[in-house]
């Protein structure tokens, strides 16, 4: 998993060349592209903070993004745990 400037990306690393899985991006329902950091909970969804769209998370079984309680967590978002 990685968060880039252009959204979240699922990609094999062990691959040369790495092999992109899938992007997530605004129209899978990121509220801005650029990611800043991921993490996988136990469930299998991503967590994703970006730079002014707050916090997403993606769900392992849709594959697409829900905007996490916005008011409760700042905009721009540069780490999880």
């Amino acid at each position: 998993m990685l968060a880039t400037a252009g959204g979240f990306v699922v990609a094999l690393i062990g691959e040369d060349p790495p092999q992109v899985i899938r992007t997530v991006v605004n129209t899978d329902g990121l509220q801005v592209n650029k990611c800043l950091c991921v993490v996988r909970d136990s469930a299998g969804n991503a967590w994703i903070g970006t730079d002014g769209g707050g916090l997403a998370v993606v769900s392992r079984d849709s594959g697409r993004a829900v905007r996490y309680r916005s008011n409760d967590v700042p905009a721009r978002i540069t780490c999880l745990n």
